[in-house]
């Protein structure tokens, strides 16, 4: 592919709500707004985040809300390139919101409607690809990984022992990261931790209790958990949590990629996560994860890594490979070439790159 080059190609990366939907900014749609930034700085690309200022491409990066819907169209009129980036499916709502399984449908009409009005959209994996080839969407559709700072996510020893003794945790420590939502395996996980009371275990990140599907249930945890499990809320310090963490358990149901388990690959923590389609091109058993399909094989894998001391160090060498492959610096290579294509209308000598394509390259 020839490379091209324009020091005056400006692209603007908008999130709509980003100041005032609080459930939003700390999601990792964010996370994902906030990578971008820093992939187009390591690779030089001149940006901004106000809608107002001059500039060539529209980079939507939560594009289902009515601004950007105004500012798409608008745009485009304007004979500005339009990209939206697609972090949100029918299929990954599920089971996340009070009705959002009855919702679905109909949110899946409007995001079809929504991710048509660019010229591109972007999605994080080969499987989000794969579901939105079944939207019958216009604009071409291109995986771009979220990335991981791999150069934040290092473990840190001395926070993560610091950590420990606050939280009185005293034994080995098996942790997920994420919203509590029931599609994130949180069931799951509070009963592998009662069938293994040999460990600690903690979940981090906020608790929207008035959202879930199924409060009650919910609420029985929260109020009366395992003896040996801690839902954390919400963690300032997200290195010290990680790196007081012996393994990183992600028994979600449905991800469109999943930015924790990046972020866990590149503290060289050991990953055992459900086995579900996205992780079928970029995360193997036995290689740089341990894959189950139930509670009964989560138990049984859970204390394999931590008793096969040389399965454990396979998984965190091959994670750590893992996470540089998706290292911030790669994914804003890949912006740039698309960017300036873009920007070129040359979009053809991306589109019939069937590598490019597919971001299995970075796998």
């Amino acid at each position: 592919m020839k490379r091209l080059y324009n020091k005056n190609m400006k692209v603007c990366l908008y999130q709509e709500g980003l100041e005032s939907m609080k459930m939003i900014t700390q999601s990792g749609i964010t996370s994902a707004f906030n990578h971008l930034k820093k992939a187009l700085n390591k690779a030089n690309i001149e940006h901004t985040t106000n809608i107002n200022d001059d500039f060539d491409i529209l980079h939507i990066n939560f594009g289902i809300g009515p601004a950007s819907l105004t500012f798409a169209n608008y745009y485009r009129r304007k004979g500005k390139k339009v990209i939206i980036h697609a972090h949100t499916t029918a299929e990954d709502f599920a089971n996340s919101f009070v009705m959002s399984n009855k919702i679905g449908p109909v949110l899946k009409g409007t995001l079809r409607m929504f991710y048509s009005q660019g010229d591109l959209v972007f999605c994080p994996s080969n499987y989000t690809k794969r579901i939105l080839l079944k939207y019958r969407l216009k604009p071409p559709i291109i995986p771009v990984s979220n990335g991981v700072e791999t150069e934040k996510f290092i473990k840190n020893s001395v926070k993560g022992q610091l950590y420990k003794e606050e939280e009185g945790i005293e034994r080995e420590l098996i942790f997920s990261v994420g919203q509590v939502f029931k599609r994130k395996g949180v069931f799951d996980f509070c009963n592998v931790a009662e069938s293994m009371p040999h460990f600690d275990f903690r979940w981090f990140g906020r608790v929207y209790d008035q959202f879930l599907v199924d409060n009650k249930e919910f609420r029985q945890y929260l109020m009366n958990p395992p003896f040996n499990l801690r839902f954390s809320g919400f963690v300032p310090d997200i290195i010290a949590a990680y790196s007081a963490g012996d393994t990183f358990f992600f028994p979600s149901y449905e991800e469109n990629q999943g930015i924790v388990i990046l972020e866990a690959a590149s503290m060289g923590i050991p990953i055992v996560v459900r086995d579900i389609p996205v992780y079928s091109d970029w995360l193997f058993h036995e290689e740089n994860c341990l894959k189950g399909k139930n509670n009964k094989e989560f138990i049984s894998l859970l204390n394999r890594v931590n008793e096969d001391k040389n399965l454990r160090k396979k998984i965190i060498d091959n994670g750590k490979v893992l996470a540089e492959k998706h290292d911030l610096s790669n994914i804003g290579k890949r912006l740039k070439k698309i960017y300036e294509c873009a920007y070129n209308n040359q979009m053809d000598e991306i589109l019939e790159d069937e590598n490019f394509m597919s971001d299995s390259a970075l796998f």
